[in-house]
Parts: C-alpha cells; structure tokens; sequence
C-alpha cells in the first residue's frame, strides 16, 4: 500500500518539474530565435549568426557547468541582442575561489577551441575553421578584459575586491578614450555607442563606491589565497595573450593576413 501512495505523491512534483524545465527550454529558445532574427535583419550574414551562437554557447556552456560544479541549481540561459548571453542560477555560499573557476570557466575553453581551430586552419586550409576560430579566440579574450560586467571585471573583482574598483576604473577610462578616438576617426555609431555606455557604467560605479566608501562589505573581507590568486591571474594573463601565444605557435603568418 505504501509504494502505490509514494508513486501518485510523486506525480505532482513530477509534473511541476517537467514544467519548470520546459518553461525554461521555451524561454532559452525564444531569446535565441530573437537573437538571430534580429542580427539577420541588422547584418544580412546568416553564417556568421551561426558562427556567433556557436561560441557564445560554448561559452554559456562553460559558464552552466562551472555553476553546476559549485552547487547552482535552476541554471537558466538567456540570448541578448548585441550584449551576447548570460547564464543564471541560484546559489549558496560558495567560496571564492571556485566562483573565480566557474568565471573562467566561460572564456577559457573557447581560447582553446580558438587557438585550435587556426592551428588546424594554418595546417590543413579548411577555410571556415578561420572565422571561426578568429571570432572564439578574440571575443573570449575580449570578455576577459577587466571590465564589468565582462567575465574579466568579474574575475578581479571576486579574486581582488579591494583592488578592484581602481583597477576597473583606470582601464574602463582608458578604454572610453580609445573607443571615442577610433569611433571619431572611423565615423562609427557603434563604438560611440560603446564608448558610452562604458562612460554611463564608470559613473555609476563611482557613485556607487562614494555612496558605500564607509560600509564594511563582508564580500570585501573574503578573497582567495595567495596561491590561489596567482594560480588564477597566471590563468588570466594566458588568456589575454593568447593571441600572441598563437602567432608564436604559428609559423606561416599568412592567416594573419586580409
């Protein structure tokens, strides 16, 4: 008589999971159909769409299973329009070491799988690996880049809290002023569109960190070892110069060239 019961008490919690998780497959599957149609009707270049959501999926992917590893649940994926993707989650206390792992666990993979596609270019000549291997290798290592909200800004502020204002607003400011100069010199909308909302983000965080500079933050007091902080800025600078490490690996420079 027992078994029966626990079956049919089941059921109910069954049915509200497969809820859940269709929901959730029907959410990432709009975004994703959004996200291609209206890339298609602003660049006309259905293989690079394809070529685009191939590594942002590599890199949510990442992303997912790092969250996984440190105990997320109700991990969800979500596609923007010109901002990528993001994954989400809920979570308890994890340490901040691994949250650093789970964070690099989005760019890194796809440096690889870039550096390996134009190896592979290089070696073999299958034409398509270049764009692609191109578009892995530079958009991972730009997410690397210590601004938030990239995976870079992230990274330091999680490894680093004390140091990571400063830091984010010395690179944010440079980045504002190459970005203003390309986008005048080029006559590009888009980099002055950049250039601006990094301007708009670098405000905000100083009001931010003025509205807070007498506040104790607990997640200020708490940061990886030593050693961990220099296993993982070890794994961040070999990101950031990976593309030299390809060039390097790389002896006919040919695929460098347009």
């Amino acid at each position: 008589m027992t078994e029966p019961l626990n079956r049919w008490e089941d059921q109910p919690q069954d049915a509200d999971d497969w809820k859940r998780r269709s929901g959730k497959m029907l959410r990432t599957t709009t975004s994703l159909l959004l996200y291609v149609l209206i890339y298609y009707l602003v660049f006309h270049d259905l293989r690079s769409i394809i070529y685009l959501i191939i590594v942002i999926g590599v890199h949510e992917s990442g992303h997912a299973l790092g969250m996984k590893w440190i105990g997320y649940t109700d991990i969800r994926l979500f596609f923007v329009p010109f901002f990528g993707a993001f994954v989400s989650g809920k979570h308890e206390k994890s340490t901040p070491f691994k949250k650093c792992l789970m964070i690099l666990a989005g760019p890194i993979p796809g440096i690889i799988v870039g550096t390996a596609f134009l190896i592979a270019y290089d070696r073999m000549g299958i034409h398509w690996l270049y764009p692609l291997g191109l578009m892995f290798l530079l958009l991972n290592v730009f997410n690397l880049l210590p601004i938030k909200p990239l995976d870079g800004g992230q990274l330091l502020f999680t490894m680093m809290p004390r140091w990571s204002f400063p830091i984010q607003s010395i690179f944010t400011a440079f980045a504002i002023i190459l970005l203003t100069v390309m986008a005048w010199s080029m006559k590009s909308v888009l980099l002055g569109t950049i250039a601006l909302f990094l301007m708009a983000r670098l405000l905000m965080q100083v009001r931010s960190a003025w509205k807070t500079r007498h506040e104790d933050d607990e997640d200020m007091l708490l940061q990886p070892s030593t050693v961990q902080q220099l296993f993982l800025t070890m794994l961040w600078l070999l990101g950031l110069l990976s593309p030299l490490l390809v060039i390097s690996l790389i002896t006919n420079n040919s695929i460098f060239s347009f």
